[in-house]
């Protein structure tokens, strides 16, 4: 999913969104104002947020953070919860 996607605040409640990963977040001024813990919090959009500071270039070592992921996606199951997996862009880097 994408950025506008992941900010339709009305869209992820109608879906019934417990739970939003983000895999293209880097803390800054003008990210946080876009799908950030505090920007679902501003919204009162109560939701479990995570953030990933992928960088979008095939050499970023992403695996780093599988386990938090992997942990934090375990949650949003355990609790019945609903996942938003925003990766903010899609790159293909070969073929498949």
């Amino acid at each position: 999913m994408n950025r506008k996607s992941a900010k339709n605040i009305f869209n992820l409640e109608k879906m019934g969104i417990t739970h939003v990963l983000n895999a293209a977040y880097t803390p800054s001024p003008y990210t946080d104002r876009e799908t950030s813990d505090a920007y679902y919090q501003e919204r009162n959009f109560s939701c479990s947020f995570m953030g990933i500071p992928a960088q979008d270039f095939p050499s970023f070592k992403i695996d780093a953070f599988f386990d938090d992921a992997t942990n934090f996606i375990h949650e949003a199951l355990k609790t019945n919860g609903n996942l938003y997996f925003n990766n903010l862009l899609y790159v293909k880097y070969g073929e498949f």
